[in-house]
């Protein structure tokens, strides 16, 4: 069986065939030059074809004249010339493309038509008398992450700091203890904004606190009440151990581990670890990966000329359709919302899901700022769950559920 792609601009349609369907050959047809599809478009679908363990058939390409219905029937002809069964896949192409692949099927006994939903994996086939191929109603798709960013043309950078977490039981309840802290603050803190804002000061001052000279040390502590009380808390939480000398600086300071050091280290850590813990237990229940604070490498111009990197907080993989997560722990702009949507187009496409998790999002700026981001996510399709330091373990996983799943 042949395949024939009517290439799109949406890379996941580009792959449904191969995924999909046993065949002899994929044929991608297109109005692009052959050595621009050979140079921007055909190495992505192969390196995305060998991370997911595919055996691909032959693949080839066809170029089309860009409005001529007369040469994409010619073309369509030429490629079902040896008798082949066609299989034709609909949901990419432009409209005359599609208007010449309904041409082609009317006139042939042996092409089919299949149009699958790269999201809920049901399929719409049309085929003639009993050739049509068998493609099961509902297909059960998986995608990693890495797969998914391979096939955008992008790599994944390798993993450090949060991406190297060991998640044992220990370290989950440290987590848990760290974000109390972080949501609520010590008992009996009057925060002069909001604990989640306060837990950020904090973590900006006391970042490399156990490397500075004592008397560096001493001065910090006498006088910042906030910093003396959140070690207070810290320490009485295990996360942290030391001694407070008469000169007020401290001795013997260390973290519990590298993994409580880095949650403590970097402002949003802690968030972005609650998130991604919720999402991990949507793993097998519609989720087939998810991974926090992924570093994408990939070039704007699609040349290679330009190297450009992101990181996004949480992604996850929900069937072949990908979700980008932002946690915002503090104060942020709409410049945040452009680059949440920029990356999640690159990586997605159409087929993408854009949530922000926020703390305290009305202690972020003024009223009018604040109804300004919030009718802003809306206007490009970004899901804003705030307020999550308010929130039980329970009602975040529903908030999240319901934004990856709705």
């Amino acid at each position: 069986m042949k395949i024939i792609e009517l290439y799109g601009d949406e890379p996941i349609d580009n792959v449904l065939g191969g995924l999909c369907l046993p065949a002899s050959e994929i044929v991608y047809i297109s109005t692009q030059k052959c050595e621009v599809f050979d140079r921007l478009c055909l190495e992505p679908i192969k390196s995305y074809y060998r991370k997911k363990r595919v055996s691909t058939p032959k693949i080839s390409y066809v170029q089309v004249i860009k409005n001529d219905i007369n040469d994409a029937l010619m073309k369509l002809n030429a490629i079902a010339a040896d008798g082949d069964e066609i299989a034709i896949d609909i949901i990419g192409g432009d409209d005359t493309l599609l208007c010449a692949a309904g041409i082609f099927y009317e006139k042939n006994d042996n092409v089919t038509l299949y149009k699958i939903d790269p999201v809920s994996g049901y399929t719409r086939v049309t085929g003639k008398k009993d050739n049509s191929v068998n493609v099961p109603r509902r297909l059960d798709f998986s995608a990693t992450v890495e797969q998914n960013v391979v096939l955008h043309s992008g790599r994944v950078m390798p993993y450090s700091g949060s991406g190297t977490f060991v998640y044992d039981a220990e370290f989950i309840s440290d987590i848990d203890k760290m974000w109390r802290l972080c949501a609520h603050g010590p008992r009996g803190y009057i925060h002069k904004r909001s604990a989640p804002q306060t837990w950020n000061s904090f973590v900006l001052k006391v970042a490399g606190i156990e490397k500075l000279s004592k008397s560096a040390q001493a001065e910090l502590l006498s006088g910042k009440y906030k910093v003396r009380t959140y070690l207070e808390e810290l320490k009485k939480l295990g996360m942290v151990s030391y001694k407070r000398d008469p000169d007020g600086s401290l001795s013997g300071f260390k973290y519990k581990n590298v993994q409580v050091r880095e949650c403590i280290l970097k402002a949003g850590n802690l968030l972005e670890q609650k998130v991604y813990l919720s999402c991990k237990k949507l793993l097998g229940h519609g989720v087939c990966d998810v991974k926090t604070g992924v570093g994408i490498s990939w070039s704007p111009d699609r040349q290679g000329m330009i190297s450009t990197e992101n990181e996004i907080d949480v992604l996850v993989m929900r069937s072949l359709s990908p979700v980008f997560i932002s946690c915002k722990n503090g104060k942020f702009d709409s410049e945040e919302l452009y680059k949440l949507s920029s990356v999640a187009q690159r990586f997605g496409g159409k087929y993408s899901k854009k949530i922000l998790v926020a703390t305290d999002l009305a202690h972020t700026a003024d009223t009018q700022t604040v109804a300004h981001l919030r009718a802003r996510a809306e206007e490009m399709g970004i899901v804003i769950i705030e307020n999550v330091q308010r929130m039980t373990d329970n009602e975040l996983d529903k908030a999240l559920r319901r934004a990856i799943f709705n």
